[in-house]
C-alpha cells in the first residue's frame, strides 16, 4: 500500500468518520494454466466493502480472450462512501480461465481460478485533503488494479459546536473543521483543531457583541507544557492547557463592545504526543442584561436669558454592545422628562435664553437594547437686565459721534459689550463716542448689572451711525494716437473707490476748470487737435484729485519740401474724408460718395519750398516791346488719383499757408510796381489777381501756371492750419494757384489816341502822325469826329492793342 503523508504528521488509527471512494481500474492475467493450444477464456469479479457497512457492492463479470498473459484497463467496480465510522477499505477478486460455458459462472470444468481478499486501512486520515492509494489485489494467475482515496468527514462548524450566535472563522497552517465521531462530548460531532507539524498553529474565531459570558467545552491531547489549546480574548490569553485532558466546561466574562475570541491550537518546535490537536463542543453565549449610563457635571446658576455652561461627561457610559446612543432630556419637575432635539453627545451645551430654572439628564441606550439614566444637573435661573442704545447719525468717514445708554431694567452700574467693545461701570444716560469707518449699526450683546446677571439676548433698540464714504480717483483708459479728427471718441473712466453719493464728471480743464463735459463713467469728445480731458469724481464727502487723458487726432499739417503720399484715411463726423500720411499727418480732405471708388484714390502733394515764376523779362516797354506774360504758381500743388465711378459732387480742402500766396501776390505787386512802362494788369479779375485751378485727365506736374477749370474757393482754419476748399469738382487730376500779369504796350507802328499822357489831342492827329502800313489803335477820344485820311494807307482798330509785337 502507498499512503501520501505530510511530511511530520503523527500516524494514528482513529474511530472518526470519513469518506472514502474505490475504483477496480484494470484485471491482470498469467498464461500459466496454458495446456491447450491457442486463445485462453479469462474472467474476473470484484466487490467492495468495509468494516463498518460488510455488505459488498460490486460482482460484474469481466472476460477477455487473449493468447498469453493479458491486461484489462477501464473503469470497473467502483464504491463512494461518505461520513462512515469505517477503518478499512476490503477488496475482493475471484477470476479463472473459463473451458465451459456459462463464461461468467465458475464449474468443475475452468481452471486456473483465483480468489483473494484485500484489506487496506484508512491510516492517518486528513480533514479536507484526500489521502491516495494506488494498490494491486491478486495472487498467481489473476490480479485487479484499485485506487483509492479518503479522508476525515467535516461538516459546517457551527453545526459541529452547536453555535449559531455568530459566524465562526477557521484559519491557521491548518484550520479547525467540523469532526463527526467519538471525538465529540456527548454528542456526534465537535470541531477539532487542524492536523499541522511542528511550530504550526491552527485556529478558530468569532466576534461577538451584546453577550456578557462565554461558555464552551474543550479538551486537548498534545505534549504536556509543549503544545497548548489555548484561549484569546480580544488578542490577549486567558487561559490554556495541554497534555490529555478530558472534556471540560469553561466559563468566562466578555468585555463591554466587541469580543473576538479565539481557541489556537500552538505546536512548539519538537515532540508529538497524543492524538496531538484539541477540540472544541457545545459554544453559548450569555445576552447582555445592564450597562452602565456614566456621569454628567454640570450644575450652575444663571440669569434669566443667559446662556447655560456646557453640561459636561464625566464618565461615558459602558456597554457590551458596541455603540452607545446618547440622548439628553429636560424636565422643569424632574417627573415629567422630554428629549432635547439633537443632543445626542456625550455633552450638551444648552441654548442660551432659559427664563426658569430646569434640570437635565443624560440617557443612554446601547445597541443591545438595553437603556439607562445618568444622574440629574441643575441649572438655576435669575432675572436679567436690560437697554437700549440711541443715538441715530449720519458722518462722513473720519468723523465721530456720540451714542446714549438707557438702561430699561437692572442695577446700576452697567458693564456693556456693544459691537465687541466693552465699556465698564456705566450709568444710565451715559455717551459714548465712537468712530466707525464704516456704516455701522450698533448693537447691545451684553449687559450686566451689578448682581452680575448677563443679557445676550433680547437687548433693547440699536443706534445706526451712517458713515458715508470718500472716492479715490477713476483710471481713464488711454486713447491710442492718431485718431481721426473730429469723430467721436468714448471715453471710459473706472476703478478706484466709489463714494457715497459719487459720480464721475468730465471737464476741458483739471480741477473742475473748463467746461463740463458731462457724467457718468464715459462722455463721447471729437477733438480735431491734441486735447487733455480730466475725470473726477465728486460725492457726498470728497471731490478726487483728477484723473486725465489725452487725445491725440491725426494732424491738420503743412508738407516740408517735397512730396508726400497719404498712406491711410479716416471719415470725420462732417463726412470730411481726411487722408493721412504715415507720419500721421492730413495732408488733403476730401468730403463726397467714394462708393464707387474699387481702392482707396492715391493722394500727394508736392512743395517746392518757393513759389513758381515764368515770364520774359520785361523789355523796353517805353520803346514798344511787350515782354508778354508773367505768371506765378504756389509752391505746393495737390495730386487725387481716383480709381472707379465717381458719384455727384465733391469738395477738397487743400491745406497751405495762405503767407505762400501772401509773399507771390507781393512778388507780382512788386513787379508791376517796378515795370510801369509795361502797363502789367492782372489776367483775372479776382483780388490781387489770384486764383485756384486744376488740370483735367491726368495727374498735375507742377508747375502749370495757368490751367482751364478755375476752382472757386474759401479759406478757413482748422487746429490752426488753413486751407482753401474747393466745391462743385467732378472730376479728379489735380491743382494749384498762381497769378498771371498781362503786359498792355503799344507797339512802335501803332498810335494811341486815348486822351492822355502819351495819345493825340484828336483822332486827325493820330492820323497825321501815322505812315502808310501802320495800324491806328483808337483807344478813346471823340469817335464822331471828322477826319481825312489823305493818301495813306492805315489799318484802324477801336480797341485793346495786343499784348506781343
Amino acid at each position: 500500500m502507498v499512503i501520501t503523508a505530510l511530511m511530520g504528521l503523527p500516524v494514528y488509527l482513529t474511530a472518526q468518520n470519513v469518506d472514502y471512494e474505490a475504483l477496480v481500474n484494470s484485471y491482470q492475467a498469467q498464461n500459466m494454466c496454458n495446456d491447450l493450444f491457442g486463445d485462453e477464456d479469462y474472467t474476473w469479479k470484484s466487490w467492495f466493502s468495509d468494516d463498518e457497512f460488510t455488505t459488498e457492492v460490486g460482482g460484474a463479470c469481466t472476460t477477455q480472450d487473449a493468447n498469453g498473459s493479458t491486461t484489462v484497463s477501464g473503469q470497473f467496480t467502483r464504491i463512494v462512501r461518505n461520513n462512515i465510522a469505517a477503518t478499512e477499505l476490503r477488496a475482493r477478486l475471484d477470476a479463472w480461465e473459463n473451458d465451459e460455458n456459462p463464461r461468467c459462472e465458475f464449474d468443475n470444468g475452468d481452471d486456473c481460478r483465483t480468489q483473494t481478499t484485500c484489506v487496506y486501512p484508512f491510516t492517518d486520515p486528513l480533514e479536507n485533503t484526500w489521502r491516495i492509494g494506488n494498490e494491486t489485489c491478486g495472487s498467481g494467475n489473476y490480479s485487479m488494479g484499485i485506487n483509492y482515496r479518503y479522508r476525515y468527514t467535516t461538516i459546517d462548524l457551527r453545526l459541529a459546536t452547536d453555535f449559531v450566535d455568530e459566524q465562526l472563522l477557521a484559519g491557521g497552517s491548518r484550520p479547525f473543521w467540523g469532526a463527526v465521531g467519538n471525538w465529540a462530548n456527548g454528542g456526534s460531532d465537535c470541531a477539532a483543531s487542524g492536523t499541522i507539524g511542528d511550530n504550526a498553529h491552527s485556529n478558530l474565531r468569532f466576534t461577538t457583541r451584546c453577550k456578557e459570558t462565554l461558555t464552551f467545552d474543550w479538551r486537548v491531547s498534545s505534549e504536556v507544557d509543549g503544545d497548548y489549546l489555548q484561549l484569546y480574548k480580544n488578542n490577549v490569553l486567558v487561559r490554556q492547557i495541554s497534555g490529555q485532558t478530558r472534556w471540560a466546561t469553561v466559563t468566562i466574562p466578555l468585555d463591554a463592545g466587541y469580543n473576538i475570541i479565539e481557541w489556537r491550537y500552538q505546536k512548539n518546535g519538537s515532540i508529538s504526543a497524543g492524538e496531538d490537536r484539541g477540540w472544541i463542543d457545545h459554544i453559548r453565549l450569555q445576552d447582555a442584561t445592564s450597562l452602565n449610563p456614566g456621569s454628567i457635571s454640570g450644575t450652575q446658576t444663571i440669569c434669566s436669558g443667559g446662556n447655560p455652561s456646557n453640561l459636561a461627561s464625566t464618565a461615558a457610559g459602558v456597554s457590551f454592545g458596541t455603540n452607545i446612543l446618547y440622548q439628553w432630556q429636560i424636565s422643569i419637575d424632574q417627573v415629567n422628562w422630554r428629549n432635547i432635539g439633537t443632543a445626542t453627545n456625550l455633552s450638551y451645551n444648552p441654548p442660551a435664553g432659559l427664563s426658569q430654572t430646569v434640570y437635565y439628564r443624560r440617557r443612554a441606550t446601547d445597541n443591545c437594547g438595553i437603556t439607562g439614566f445618568s444622574n440629574v444637573v441643575t441649572v438655576t435661573v435669575k432675572p436679567l437686565p436690560n437697554g437700549s442704545l440711541t443715538g441715530d447719525a449720519t458722518i462722513c468717514e473720519g468723523n465721530s459721534a456720540n451714542l446714549t445708554f438707557t438702561a430699561t431694567s437692572g442695577t446700576a452700574p452697567f458693564d456693556l459689550v456693544f459691537n465687541g467693545t466693552s465699556y465698564q461701570n456705566l450709568t444710565s444716560g451715559t455717551q459714548i463716542p465712537v468712530t466707525p469707518t464704516t456704516t455701522t449699526i450698533y448693537s447691545l450683546s451684553s449687559v450686566v448689572d451689578d448682581n452680575g446677571c448677563v443679557r445676550t439676548s433680547g437687548l433693547g433698540t440699536s443706534a445706526t451711525v451712517t458713515v458715508e464714504t470718500n472716492s479715490t480717483p477713476p483710471t481713464i483708459a488711454p486713447v491710442s494716437p492718431g485718431v481721426c479728427p473730429n469723430t467721436n471718441i468714448v471715453l471710459s473712466a473706472s476703478g478706484g473707490i466709489v463714494g457715497t453719493g459719487a459720480v464721475i464728471r468730465w471737464y476741458t480743464g483739471p480741477n473742475g476748470t473748463g467746461s463740463l463735459l458731462g457724467s457718468g463713467p464715459t462722455v463721447t469728445v471729437s477733438p480735431t487737435v491734441e486735447t487733455t480731458y480730466y475725470a473726477r469724481r465728486e460725492g457726498n464727502c470728497n471731490t478726487t484729485a483728477d484723473a486725465s487723458v489725452t487725445v491725440s487726432p491725426a494732424l491738420f499739417g503743412y508738407i516740408p519740401v517735397g512730396t508726400e503720399t497719404a498712406t491711410s484715411s479716416c471719415t470725420d463726423n462732417d463726412g470730411w474724408t481726411h487722408f493721412v500720411t504715415g507720419g500721421g499727418v492730413i495732408i488733403l480732405s476730401i468730403k463726397g460718395d467714394f462708393a464707387g471708388a474699387t481702392v482707396l484714390p492715391q493722394v500727394s502733394v508736392r512743395n517746392n519750398g518757393t513759389f513758381y515764376v515764368e515770364s520774359t523779362e520785361a523789355g523796353d516797354c517805353t520803346q514798344g516791346n511787350s515782354p508778354g506774360e508773367r505768371r506765378y504758381e504756389l509752391p505746393r500743388s495737390w495730386n487725387v488719383d481716383f480709381t472707379g465711378t465717381l458719384n455727384g459732387t465733391y469738395d477738397v480742402r487743400f491745406y497751405y499757408p495762405s503767407s505762400e500766396r501772401m509773399a507771390m501776390e507781393t512778388a507780382a505787386d512788386e513787379y508791376i510796381t517796378a515795370n510801369p512802362d509795361c502797363n502789367y494788369t492782372y489776367k483775372y479779375a479776382t483780388p490781387n489777381g489770384f486764383r485756384h485751378f486744376k488740370n483735367v485727365g491726368g495727374p498735375y506736374v507742377a508747375p502749370q501756371y495757368d490751367e482751364s477749370i478755375s476752382l472757386a474757393s474759401t479759406s478757413g482754419l482748422v487746429a490752426g492750419i488753413e486751407y482753401a476748399e474747393f466745391t462743385g469738382i467732378t472730376s479728379f487730376s489735380g491743382g494749384s494757384g498762381g497769378i498771371v500779369l498781362s503786359s498792355a504796350v503799344v507797339p512802335n507802328d501803332v498810335a494811341f489816341l486815348d486822351d492822355a499822357t502819351n495819345g493825340y489831342p484828336s483822332i486827325q492827329a493820330a492820323i497825321d502822325a501815322a505812315t502808310d502800313g501802320q495800324t491806328l489803335f483808337i483807344l478813346g477820344g471823340n469817335y464822331n469826329e471828322t477826319t481825312d485820311f489823305g493818301t495813306k494807307m492805315l489799318t484802324v482798330k477801336i480797341g485793346m492793342p495786343p499784348t506781343n509785337n
